[in-house]
């Protein structure tokens, strides 16, 4: 976040976090931390049990992915059933779970 200080309106932080400043305060068009006194806590990803199931089992993995998108500076938000993992890479050859790349 600091090296991204001139996009972030970094106000909203406590003073003794380190990562407060009040440059950017309500600027129209800077990124803002809705819940600067949350912690992420964890993100969402690909476990080595999905890809085990994906390798063996044929089981692909479809992720929901949530995006804001601008069209003719109209704002949308979108939600989309991405593929996150498969087996059906056309790019690689498969052998049980250890793959090589196609043409090799």
């Amino acid at each position: 976040m600091k090296g991204m200080k001139e996009h972030c309106d970094m106000s909203e932080y406590s003073k003794e976090s380190g990562l407060y400043d009040g440059e950017n305060k309500e600027v129209i068009g800077k990124f803002k931390d809705e819940s600067p006194d949350e912690v992420i806590e964890s993100l969402e990803k690909n476990s080595f049990d999905d890809y085990k199931k994906c390798a063996l089992v044929d089981k692909p993995k479809n992720v929901t992915i949530n995006a804001i998108r601008t069209v003719k500076m109209v704002n949308y938000s979108l939600t989309q059933n991405k593929l996150a993992l498969s087996n059906k890479d056309d790019k690689r050859v498969w052998k049980n779970t250890s793959s090589t790349s196609w043409g090799h």
